[in-house]
């Protein structure tokens, strides 16, 4: 085996010489690492972990201005992704939301408390105390996918459109005055 030279102050020629060693063992070091790599994984993830957060906290303020610089330079590019995302997944989503809607009408009871209307499409949820509006504007959303997230709080009934309707403009449903 020939032994090369290498020219440099030491710490020149030492990072020569690791450069080709790393060169000449290519295939080695990948297998090393990769077995490397399943022994240590969660120490290595959590690891890559703590390290992407402490970057995030030092550098916050150049992330957030890089950030923006690429929204506003890639708006229309974004804009197309999303709409092409919207489009792709329109049906899925329209699903979803039938899917928690009626999971959310069955926690509350699945029928109209006045009237006993069983047809979903028909159903709303009525709040007991009333305040609806209110409460949509505190909270800043939808209330069905809001009373899931927040575990189906007390406070809330099952009505039919026509019972919700009446009891919000006249304070009565006609099915219980008769």
């Amino acid at each position: 085996m020939v032994k090369k030279i290498y020219e440099g102050t030491k710490e020149e020629r030492q990072r020569q010489a690791d450069a080709v060693w790393r060169k000449n063992n290519r295939r080695d070091r990948k297998e090393y690492n990769k077995k490397y790599y399943k022994e240590h994984k969660e120490k290595m993830d959590e690891q890559a972990k703590t390290a992407q957060q402490k970057f995030r906290i030092v550098h916050h303020e150049e992330l957030l201005i890089k950030n923006r610089e690429y929204h506003t330079k890639n708006k229309e590019k974004r804009n197309a992704a999303s709409r092409k995302y919207s489009l792709e997944h329109k049906e899925q989503d329209r699903l979803e939301r039938i899917a928690i809607r009626k999971e959310v009408l069955e926690h509350y009871g699945g029928k109209c408390e006045c009237c006993g209307e069983v047809t979903y499409e028909f159903l709303s949820i009525d709040h007991i105390n009333g305040g609806g509006a209110k409460h949509r504007k505190e909270i800043n959303r939808m209330i069905v996918p809001w009373l899931r997230k927040n575990n189906y709080p007390e406070g809330f009934r099952v009505l039919c459109f026509n019972c919700n309707q009446a009891m919000g403009i006249y304070g009565y449903c006609p099915h219980k005055k008769q």
